[in-house]
């Protein structure tokens, strides 16, 4: 597995409010030959310090419960083709994690009075050919593939309901003045709960999770050209944040981009369905 991630403060900031993080655990199950690796990006609102901290406090939060959990299965499971851990294991998972996320945050702002303080958080778990996303507010995760770039995780925002109730056009809404209000955060309210989606991962396809700094400068298209373009996965994050501040630079830009390997190739499945269907936050989105 191939991984790079950069974060950078943009053109027009003076502090980084974006954390993230990746995180490989081949060992976790011994008698498997799968890799896994979990990654985390965090985009914290809230004024000066406030956000930098939503967003640490959010990626240390919801990494430690989400490998806490899957070193406890990992205690259960010989394989992982052990049912233990399949889609409805990890959303619980995912689940439990934002909850707790959101609940530390949110303490962390009552007790230093840091009101309005919050963060997005959008994750992937990958374990072999399986990836699992779980996503709050509007930092996104992109399948990339020499066919297409697809936007698997869908942006919890006011200009994206404005979109969804046939107010916007895609490119009224990448322009509009109100794209940055988001409509859920970890931090922000009681009870917060995450999108989830479970894709089948093939040859050839690359993941890529990044904060708004980044879709907001550049089109998905231009996006998805970099990084097939990049000599490597290292390559991808720099050449993406570059012209990402070539372009404006107006926000700080995370990015992590992931090359699998050792996957199958798409074409030698014969029955794939490749069908992507947005559902509701309790159900299931399947890419297989």
């Amino acid at each position: 597995m191939q991984i790079g991630c950069r974060t950078d403060v943009g053109r027009k900031r003076q502090l980084n409010e974006d954390s993230v993080m990746t995180h490989r655990f081949d060992a976790l199950f011994p008698s498997s030959m799968e890799t896994g690796a979990l990654f985390v990006v965090a985009d914290g609102m809230g004024g000066h310090n406030a956000g930098e901290i939503a967003s640490e406090l959010g990626v240390r939060a919801f990494a430690s419960e989400c490998l806490r959990q899957l070193i406890s299965k990992s205690d259960k499971v010989t394989s992982i083709d052990n049912r233990l851990i399949d889609e409805f294991t990890v959303k619980a998972i995912f689940d439990q994690a934002i909850q707790s996320t959101n609940e530390t945050v949110a303490q962390h702002a009552q007790e230093q009075g840091l009101q309005g303080m919050g963060t997005t958080i959008v994750a992937a778990l990958i374990i072999g050919q399986n990836m699992y996303i779980t996503n709050v507010g509007d930092s996104r995760c992109y399948l990339i593939n020499s066919r297409e770039i697809t936007q698997i995780t869908r942006d919890h925002s006011l200009v994206q309901e404005m979109a969804d109730a046939g107010m916007l056009t895609p490119e009224e809404a990448i322009a509009h003045p109100r794209r940055n209000e988001i409509t859920r955060a970890i931090g922000a309210y009681t009870e917060i709960k995450g999108d989830f989606y479970f894709y089948k991962l093939y040859e050839g396809d690359i993941i890529l999770l990044c904060s708004d700094g980044l879709t907001s400068m550049l089109p998905d298209q231009k996006i998805a050209e970099i990084t097939l373009n990049a000599a490597s996965s290292d390559h991808a994050c720099s050449d993406l944040i570059a012209m990402a501040n070539e372009a404006g630079g107006i926000d700080n830009i995370t990015v992590v981009v992931v090359k699998p390997e050792q996957l199958p190739s798409l074409t030698d499945i014969t029955a794939s369905d490749t069908e992507i269907r947005q559902m509701p936050v309790t159900e299931i989105e399947y890419r297989k």
